[in-house]
């Protein structure tokens, strides 16, 4: 019985039916995570930055007008910091995401191949497998170097523009929103 499940895969794989249309590899490295992860929370961050800074702006301004020039001084600085502290947030989030990843990976930096058949498959270097549908694809991030396809608010696919093994970026760009028509594109 076992052995015609195998014959039934293999079938399937070598009939055409999964056939691969696009084939890219990555390593994931911390400069990937950074960038990814700045994409993916920049509008957040951004939101979360402008309110406490127009709030702490505010504060300071009434510190000045009743002639408390100390704490205007600590306010202003902490506005300051606050509209750029989402470059530190980044950076700590890409590092917690690089980690986990290298750790998974028994210390050594992941590489993934992530193809594009009927369904999405991921291998990576550490031999572990996933599928995913189009379907669950709801955004789809486009930077300098990488095309990310969000699965879920804690689940990345991260693409390498210049490493397609199989196809190209330019007929991946016109390929995947045809795939996921429900998905929204952002371009940064």
């Amino acid at each position: 019985m076992m052995i015609y499940a195998y014959n039934i895969i293999d079938s399937i794989f070598e009939g055409g039916k999964m056939e691969i249309q696009y084939e890219n590899k990555i390593t994931l490295t911390k400069d990937v995570f950074y960038e990814s992860v700045k994409v993916a929370y920049d509008k957040p961050f951004n939101i979360i930055a402008i309110i406490w800074a127009v709030v702490l702006a505010f504060i300071a301004l009434l510190e000045f007008i009743i002639g408390n020039y100390i704490y205007f001084s600590i306010l202003i600085m902490l506005v300051i910091f606050v509209l750029f502290y989402k470059n530190i947030l980044y950076k700590i989030y890409s590092n917690n995401h690089f980690k986990q990843k290298t750790l998974l990976n028994g210390g050594d930096l992941m590489q993934e191949t992530i193809s594009f058949a009927e369904k999405i498959h991921i291998t990576s270097s550490n031999k572990s497998e996933s599928f995913f549908d189009y379907s669950q694809i709801t955004r789809i991030y486009e930077t300098k170097h990488l095309v990310i396809l969000r699965i879920s608010r804690t689940l990345d696919v991260i693409l390498d523009k210049s490493n397609f093994t199989i196809g190209d970026i330019e007929n991946f760009e016109k390929f995947i929103p045809l795939k996921c028509p429900s998905a929204r594109f952002i371009h940064r």
